[in-house]
């Protein structure tokens, strides 16, 4: 808030100045004022209807609705690893109660969420259900993962490289088939088998095979090898 008012006053504070481009400080001046004037008419509606209610909508959700927000947001990657490819290590993805899932969006899909940003909130649960083979164990609970992420907190005081080492499953998961599966790589008439450069459809079976095969080189294993 007194950040907000200083802006709308028309001043950047040096350390604003280092993030925010000169081109975008006018802007972020003008939506700070913008901002202001909303929570002075809300006050004053609040007075001129001797009621909180207006307030409860805006301005009072920071007070009463910012607990949940930190609560769920810290393990989104507390103690977690840091600049680091896979998503799966530096995201956690925990098991919450209908009311959180419905405030968080669902977010408490991390992973998934990372790993496929362009899904919708709504479709998280069923994207986990699909991959969650190749995926760490999530955190049963919320209470589970903050005593997952207290000690690696602890420990990150005293050591800075620390972090939590986050288990990935060894075997890729079973591919789920159906009749229907079928892959386009090119012209008709023509088939693609196993090596050999032919055009066509691939069938559930080659791509079994063939998705198989993928996962196994980037684990390191043999592709060949059951």
């Amino acid at each position: 808030m007194i950040d907000m008012v200083r802006n709308a006053s028309g001043v950047m504070s040096a350390e604003e100045k280092t993030f925010v481009p000169a081109t975008e400080q006018p802007k972020a001046i003008r939506v700070a004022r913008i901002w202001l004037a909303i929570y002075v008419a809300t006050i004053a509606l609040a007075v001129a209807m001797g009621s909180i209610l207006p307030l409860m909508l805006i301005g009072l959700p920071r007070l009463y609705g910012a607990w949940h927000h930190v609560m769920t947001g810290l393990l989104q990657h507390g103690g977690l690893a840091d600049n680091v490819i896979d998503h799966r290590l530096n995201s956690r993805t925990v098991y919450m109660n209908p009311i959180s899932r419905f405030i968080y969006w669902n977010m408490n899909y991390h992973i998934e969420h990372h790993m496929f940003p362009m899904v919708p909130y709504h479709t998280l649960p069923k994207l986990h259900a699909m991959i969650k083979d190749d995926l760490p164990e999530p955190n049963p609970s919320i209470l589970h993962g903050y005593r997952e992420m207290l000690p690696a907190f602890l420990r990150q005081l005293r050591n800075e490289d620390y972090f939590l080492k986050r288990e990935l499953p060894r075997r890729p998961s079973p591919i789920a088939k159906t009749s229907t599966t079928m892959r386009w790589h090119g012209p008709p008439n023509r088939r693609r088998t196993n090596n050999k450069t032919k055009w066509g459809r691939e069938t559930d079976e080659h791509l079994d095979r063939r998705v198989r095969q993928g996962r196994d080189r980037r684990r390191g294993c043999h592709p060949l090898r059951s």
